[in-house]
């Protein structure tokens, strides 16, 4: 009986174990290679959505003139915007000359909170400013700076498994500054907080400028460009469509960088940090490189500040495009450079000015500027009066029966330019 006891303990030992093999060596190549599956399914399904963004808006809309607004402060929250100035405080960023990138993109980002502050439908927070980081980001990149690593690391071996397992693709984009560690850590904390603190748009401002040119040297590339997530991304749908209603609306009056791997205007992109590298961000997350360092316009400190005032409105209008909105800011025009009175005379002698700015924009609207067989690449908006403003005032004279000021704003080409931007005419336009 003993022996056969343990004959029988000895079988089912072996069957047991004969089944142990089995589940070793076939678990992994099948229910784990699915559950994997599974994560990438999960993974990179919609963290927001256009409509869900849309709704939220509307829902706050609704309930504006309620008698008790308190009722609905959890219930209806206002759709949160994070505006992010590249670069650190004190360091980074392009440069030409006296023109610091880092500079530029606070006075751009302050601009642009500015005119979504008019519309109550915003809550509006920007990232730093010229000095120091927001007192609740410098805690929290002190408190969490351990945690804020532990957690790229996991959003990275995720993702290297997704890859490694064929779920997801990687994608190779075009080369882009590498950056300290200790400033790559606080980029992954800006989206770990944008995400923890439950924003809905997360927006990157920043310039432009490439490798190989020449130090305060102008370059050869003009232009802006709107980086947004790789398709794969749980964020990209979203961020796209929203990309999409500023680029219309900044491509009306600027030229698109012209460099062949941005020339599309929405470049989607798998690596940049700002804009969830690892799909590390939920929330919509857009970069804008608003112009190349080096361009005319932002050389004179005047024009430098009307152009990036007019860049910030230019965004705006293409959110209030976004959320099918009204404009709020209080300003008829569709751009703050007109309605405008010109009370001098101006020509190739000027230096770049405001003056010139409104009158390049005025030949924009009535279809003279660029020039004729001209791109905006080739005439951008700058302030400056060259061959391609002349030109242009030239046609739009001809076209007013103007002949005997040929290329140069006279007062007859003042006072038709004033009948038609000083406010009185068109100034809803």
């Amino acid at each position: 009986m003993k022996i056969r006891f343990f004959l029988k303990i000895t079988a089912v030992s072996l069957i047991i174990g004969a089944l142990f093999i089995g589940v070793a060596y076939f678990i992994p190549s099948q229910i784990i290679n699915n559950a994997l599956r599974n994560i990438a399914g999960t993974f990179f399904v919609d963290s927001i959505t256009v409509s869900g963004l849309i709704d939220k808006y509307n829902n706050y809309l609704d309930h504006q003139n309620v008698i008790s607004p308190v009722v609905y402060g959890q219930d209806r929250p206002k759709i949160k915007i994070l505006i992010v100035p590249g670069h650190e405080p004190d360091y980074g960023g392009a440069e030409f000359g006296f023109v610091k990138e880092r500079y530029i993109n606070v006075d751009l980002a302050d601009d642009l909170a500015r005119f979504l502050k008019t519309d109550p439908h915003y809550d509006v927070t920007v990232s730093r400013d010229n000095k120091k980081w927001l007192p609740e980001l410098e805690k929290y990149f002190s408190d969490s700076w351990d945690s804020i690593n532990l957690w790229e690391k996991g959003k990275k071996d995720e993702m290297l498994e997704l890859i490694a397992d064929g779920s997801v693709r990687k994608i190779t984009n075009p080369a882009h500054q590498t950056v300290p560690d200790s400033v790559a850590t606080r980029l992954y904390g800006i989206n770990k907080w944008a995400d923890e603190q439950n924003f809905d748009i997360v927006i990157n401002v920043h310039f432009n400028d490439y490798g190989t040119r020449r130090l305060n040297l102008t370059g050869d590339y003009y232009g802006f460009v709107i980086y947004v997530p790789e398709r794969q991304y749980s964020n990209s749908k979203a961020s796209k469509t929203f990309a999409g209603s500023i680029f219309n609306q900044l491509s009306k009056y600027f030229a698109v960088s012209d460099i062949p791997a941005e020339s599309v205007g929405v470049v989607e992109d798998q690596d940049l940090i700002a804009i969830g590298s690892y799909n590390t961000v939920d929330p919509v997350s857009i970069l804008v490189e608003y112009g190349y360092i080096y361009e005319p316009q932002f050389k004179n400190p005047d024009v430098k500040d009307a152009v990036i005032n007019e860049y910030a409105y230019q965004t705006f209008l293409g959110i209030q495009n976004f959320f099918k909105a009204s404009n709020t800011s209080g300003i008829l025009s569709d751009t703050t450079l007109l309605p405008h009175i010109w009370q001098k005379n101006l020509s190739k002698s000027n230096n770049p000015e405001n003056d010139i700015l409104a009158l390049q924009l005025a030949l924009k609207k009535e279809e003279f500027y660029p020039p004729m067989g001209k791109t905006k690449n080739e005439c951008p908006i700058t302030g400056v009066f060259g061959y391609c403003t002349e030109e242009a005032l030239f046609m739009f004279q001809a076209n007013n029966g103007i002949f005997d000021e040929k290329g140069i704003l006279g007062v007859k080409t003042r006072e038709v330019l004033n009948v038609f931007f000083s406010g009185n005419k068109n100034s809803g336009n």
